[in-house]
């Protein structure tokens, strides 16, 4: 059997992005494996989704729109794009 990982172009583009994601989400980006297929729900508790009231939370502080179905690299380029805009 042969094992790949997952693609992690993305992620390790906007590093910086995806550890301000992974602070707001309560983790500390060192000591998590983050790929470009990782979704936000990979870090709910026990793989559950979020709740309305958290994803509103992560998109206030974020500065963007969040749901269950987003994926990490997904949220860390549109950061990335809000924060080069000014």
């Amino acid at each position: 059997m042969k094992f790949e990982y997952a693609p992690q172009d993305r992620v390790n583009r906007y590093e910086a992005e995806v550890a301000r994601i992974l602070e707001a989400l309560g983790y500390d980006a060192a000591e998590c494996a983050v790929s470009d297929e990782s979704l936000l729900t990979d870090f709910a508790d026990a793989g559950d989704v979020f709740p309305e009231a958290e994803l509103q939370r992560l998109s206030l502080e974020l500065g963007i729109a969040v749901t269950n179905d987003s994926f990490i690299a997904d949220v860390a380029e549109s950061l990335h794009a809000k924060l080069a805009k000014g």
